[in-house]
C-alpha cells in the first residue's frame, strides 16, 4: 500500500506528453531493475525539464572507455549526457554521468548493490549529478600577493609581476596579464538512503530490545537465586531434622523412664542405660542423659545429646544437642545444636546452632545461626539470619532478607518489611541525599535510608530571619517515610518528619531551652529522574508548628488552633499554641 500512490504518479507521468525541446538523460543499463529505476528519476527530474530514455548498456574494459561509449550514445541520440551505473572500488556501485558535451565524468556511491538498491536513493543520486551537470562549480577570480623578506632585501610577487629588491640593487618582471584563478567546487551533497534510515531504526529499535531482554532477565535470575536460596535452605533444615529424628532413634534403644543425678556421671548417668532416653529427668548440680521426651528439671545444668520433646528448666543452663521441641527455661543460657521449635526463655542467652521457629526471650543475647521464624525479644542484642517475624532489642541484626519487623535502638539488616528505631541501617538498600527550599522559608538537608518500599529520615535545617525583628531558627530532626516508583523516571514519597526547632529567643522569667518548638510536617514529595544520579523534587507539606511558652508563627498565612491547657508547672506555664499551614517546596535529590 506504501508503493502504490509513487507508481500512480510515474504511471502518469509516462503517460503525459513530453516537450520537444526537454533535454534528454539516457539511462544506460539492460538489468531488469533499469525500469524501476527509470521510472523513479524520471519521478525526481521531471520538475527541472529532463526526459529520460532507456539505452542499451555501455561497453569498455576500462572506465575511460565505458565513458568514452557513453558520451558517444549521448551525441547519437541527441541527449544532453548519459547515466549508468557500474561496480564500485568497494561494496556497493557507483553512479555514473558523462556529458555529451566532453566534460570530465561525474560519479558518485551508491551504498549498496544493483539488485537491492532502492529506486528513491538511485533518483536522489542521479538527480545530483544532473544538477552539478546544469550549475557547474563556480570559478572565483582572486589576487594573490607574496612577500619574502630575506636579511639583504625582498621578494614581492603581485598580481602580475614581480620585484626582487636586494641591497641597493633591485628587478622587476612582468609575470604575465592573467591573474591567477582558483576554483572552488562545492561539497558533494551528502545522499541518505531511504533504506539506510530504516537500518538505523531498526539498530535502535532491536537495541532497545535487548536491553529490556536483559533487565528483564537479571530480575528473574535474581528472582531465580532466591527463591533456591529458599529451597536449599529449607531442605538443609529438613535433612537436619532427618538426620537428628534417626540420632536419637538410635539413642533410644537403651534407656530408662525416669533418671536421678547429682551430677552428670554421678547417680544414674553413671551407667550407660542411666545415660539413654528419660521421659522424667531430675538433678542436683546437673544431669546427662540421650533426651527427654518429658521434663529435665536441675539446679544447675542439664544436659541431653540427643533429641528432645518437652521441657529443659534448670537454674543455670540447659544444653540439647539435636532437634527439640518444647521449652528451654533457665537463668542462665539456653543451648540448642539443631533444629529448635518451641520457647527459650532465660535472663542470660538463648542460642539456637541451626534453624528456629517460635521464641526467643531473655535479658541479654538471642541468636540463630541459621534463619529463625518468630520472635526474638531481649532488652539486648538479638541475631538471626534470615526469617520471619519480630525482632525486639536495644541491637537487632539480620544477616539475610528478613520477611518480619525490626523495633528497637539501632536495627541492622539486608531488608525487612520494616524497622523502627532510632539508626536503621539497610545494607544494599536506598541512600539519598535530599535538599529542599519551601516557600515558608525553612530548608532541610535529609537523608533517607531504607529498603525498596520504605526509608527513614534524617534532616537538619533551619530558616533564616526574612524580616526585621527576626532571628535565624536551627532545626534537626528524624522522620520515616513511603516511596512508591510509579514510572522509570517518576516516583513520590510520602514523608512524616518531626523538628525539634531553636530561636534563641529567652525571657527573664524562663530560661532560653523554654524558648524551643516542634514543627511537624507531612509531606508528598515527586521525584522526576533527570541523570542515573539526580533527580528533581518538589511536592507540597502540612506544617503543625507547637510551641510552649513561645508565640512564634513564621508565616503570615498560618491558621491559629488556639492553646491548649496542661497540668501546672514548677514555672506556672500551663498552655501550649498551635499553628497549621500548607506550603510548597522544590529541591534537588542524589541517589
Amino acid at each position: 500500500m506504501r508503493r502504490s500512490i509513487p507508481l500512480a504518479l510515474i504511471a502518469l507521468l509516462a503517460t503525459a506528453p513530453a516537450a520537444a525541446d526537454a533535454p534528454i538523460v539516457l539511462l544506460a543499463g539492460d538489468a531488469p531493475q533499469m525500469e524501476a529505476l527509470a521510472s523513479a528519476l524520471q519521478l525526481a527530474i521531471a520538475g527541472d525539464g529532463w526526459r529520460v530514455v532507456p539505452s542499451a548498456s555501455v561497453e569498455g574494459s576500462t572506465a575511460l572507455q565505458r565513458a568514452a561509449t557513453a558520451q558517444a550514445a549521448a551525441q547519437q541520440a541527441g541527449a544532453r549526457a548519459t547515466l549508468w551505473v557500474e561496480q564500485g572500488p568497494e561494496e556497493g556501485v557507483l553512479v555514473r554521468l558523462v556529458d555529451a558535451e566532453g566534460e570530465s565524468p561525474r560519479h558518485a556511491p551508491l551504498p549498496t548493490t544493483l539488485e537491492l538498491a532502492d529506486p528513491r536513493a538511485f533518483a536522489a543520486v542521479a538527480a545530483s549529478l544532473l544538477d552539478e551537470l546544469v550549475s557547474p562549480p563556480q570559478r572565483l577570480r582572486i589576487r594573490v600577493q607574496v612577500s619574502v623578506e630575506a636579511e639583504d632585501g625582498e621578494f614581492v610577487a603581485d598580481g602580475g609581476s614581480a620585484r626582487v629588491v636586494a641591497g641597493t640593487q633591485s628587478a622587476e618582471a612582468v609575470l604575465g596579464e592573467q591573474p591567477v584563478e582558483v576554483i572552488v567546487e562545492p561539497e558533494p551533497a551528502t545522499i541518505v538512503s531511504p533504506q539506510s534510515e530504516v537500518e538505523a531504526e531498526l539498530e535502535q529499535a532491536a537495541a532497545e530490545v535487548e536491553a529490556e531482554l536483559e533487565e528483564a532477565s537479571a530480575e528473574v535470575e535474581a528472582e531465580l537465586e532466591e527463591a533456591a536460596a529458599e529451597v536449599e535452605a529449607e531442605l538443609e533444615e529438613a535433612a537436619a531434622e532427618v538426620e537428628a529424628e534417626l540420632e536419637g532413634t538410635e539413642a533410644e534403644a537403651d534407656g530408662w523412664w525416669f533418671g536421678l543425678d547429682f551430677a552428670p556421671f554421678v547417680g544414674a548417668s553413671s551407667v550407660p542405660q542411666g545415660r539413654g532416653r528419660r521421659s522424667l529427668s531430675l538433678g542436683v548440680l546437673g544431669t546427662l542423659s540421650a533426651g527427654v521426651d518429658g521434663v529435665a528439671l536441675s539446679a544447675g545444668l542439664n544436659v541431653l545429646t540427643a533429641n528432645s520433646t518437652g521441657v529443659l528448666a534448670a537454674a543455670g543452663a540447659n544444653w540439647n544437642h539435636g532437634t527439640m521441641r518444647g521449652a528451654q527455661l533457665s537463668a542462665g543460657a539456653n543451648v540448642n545444636v539443631g533444629t529448635f521449635r518451641g520457647v527459650q526463655a532465660t535472663a542470660g542467652a538463648n542460642l539456637v546452632i541451626g534453624h528456629g521457629h517460635g521464641a526467643q526471650l531473655s535479658a541479654g543475647l538471642n541468636l540463630a545461626t541459621g534463619a529463625f521464624h518468630g520472635v526474638q525479644a531481649t532488652s539486648g542484642v538479638n541475631y538471626a539470619r534470615g526469617g520471619s517475624g519480630l525482632q525486639v532489642g536495644s541491637l537487632n541484626i539480620q544477616n539475610a532478607e528478613y520477611d518480619g519487623f525490626q523495633v528497637g535502638v539501632v536495627n541492622i539488616s539486608r531488608g525487612t518489611k520494616f524497622s523502627l528505631g532510632l539508626i536503621n541501617v539497610v545494607r544494599g538498600g536506598r541512600t539519598h541525599l535530599e535538599l529542599t527550599y519551601g516557600a515558608d522559608g525553612f530548608g532541610f538537608a535529609m537523608v533517607k535510608h531504607g529498603a525498596r518500599r520504605w526509608h527513614w529520615i534524617y534532616s537538619i535545617g533551619g530558616r533564616p530571619p526574612l524580616g526585621a525583628g527576626e532571628d535565624a531558627v536551627l532545626a534537626a530532626g528524624i522522620g520515616v517515610g513511603g516511596h512508591f516508583p510509579m514510572t522509570e523516571r517518576f516516583a513520590l514519597d510520602l514523608d512524616f518528619v518531626s523538628h525539634y526547632l531553636h530561636d534563641f529567643q529567652g525571657t527573664d522569667e524562663l530560661p532560653e531551652e523554654l524558648g524551643s518548638e516542634i514543627l511537624s510536617s507531612l509531606r508528598l514529595v515527586g521525584q522526576l529522574a533527570l541523570h542515573q544520579r539526580f533527580a528533581l523534587v518538589f511536592g507540597v507539606s502540612l506544617n503543625l508548628l507547637t510551641t510552649y511558652a513561645d508565640e512564634s508563627s513564621y508565616v503570615p498565612w498560618a491558621i491559629d488552633l488556639g492553646t491548649s491547657d496542661v497540668a501546672s508547672t514548677p514555672l506556672d506555664i500551663q498552655q501550649w499554641r498551635n499553628h497549621l499551614w500548607p506550603s510548597v517546596f522544590v529541591g534537588v535529590r542524589a541517589f
